[in-house]
């Protein structure tokens, strides 16, 4: 075999090569499961009972301290954005960001302003024969936060609740991967107890309804080159010098 054809021959392989690795990191990374570690953008969930306004966030009473008020926060209008990190190392969530709302009337807000939000859950584990992740209720009011007014700086505290549920939060896409309350990708969902800034929320009484509700979506990640790759890649280059030089040589 002469050297031009074998010179060819390297530059096929090599080219294969880097076809099949980029294609196996691609069915690797589609055929996963479960929720990784990293970061999420949240978005108002399409089944929010008191919608529309849709919503992430609900507490009723927080401003007013009756129930009868129904309080939302949208993640992703009127300057919104709300994002998830789950630290699968210290098995934390935080949820933080800025919401836009107030007292829903209905299809508006009266008095709409923007929130800060900022709430970690802490012992986040896996649940049980499914890929979900949540917080077991008997570790409610362990986790806390703050929802904040923009506008004048009244700080309300917040506490993770469970009630009678087995979890206080969920994250993922339900039982056997049937999505929750119509969205098939992945929602958060859970129960909260606020207080004023003076107040220890997980003492207060639960005022129906206060909880998030909203869809989860991971953000993109760069991808670490292979060596791999990169070595096909390499070869490739090399053997498309060599061709090149030789074709002038003759």
């Amino acid at each position: 075999m002469n050297k031009n054809r074998l010179t060819q021959r390297l530059i096929a392989t090599a080219g294969m090569t880097l076809i099949g690795l980029a294609s196996f990191g691609l069915v690797s990374k589609a055929g996963a499961v479960g929720i990784t570690g990293g970061s999420y953008t949240l978005d108002n969930h399409p089944d929010g009972s008191a919608s529309s306004p849709f919503y992430g966030l609900r507490l009723d009473g927080l401003l007013s301290g009756k129930s009868k008020d129904i309080y939302t926060f949208n993640f992703t209008e009127g300057g919104a954005s709300v994002a998830l990190d789950y630290d699968d190392t210290s098995n934390t969530i935080n949820i933080s960001g800025t919401a836009y709302g107030g007292l829903d009337q209905g299809d508006s807000y009266s008095a709409p302003e923007l929130f800060s939000i900022n709430f970690t859950y802490r012992n986040v584990q896996q649940v049980a024969g499914d890929d979900d992740l949540w917080v077991d209720g008997s570790q409610a009011g362990s986790s806390t936060g703050t929802i904040t007014r923009q506008t004048s700086g009244d700080v309300y505290n917040l506490a993770d609740f469970s009630g009678a549920n087995a979890y206080s939060f969920r994250l993922g896409d339900g039982d056997n991967n049937q999505g929750h309350r119509g969205h098939q990708g992945i929602s958060g969902w859970g129960w909260l107890n606020h207080a004023p800034a003076d107040q220890d929320p997980s003492l207060s009484p639960h005022l129906y309804s206060s909880d998030w509700l909203f869809t989860a979506q991971s953000k993109p990640a760069a991808v670490p080159e292979s060596p791999l790759t990169a070595g096909a890649l390499a070869l490739l280059v090399g053997g498309f010098i060599a061709l090149k030089r030789k074709q002038r040589i003759a």
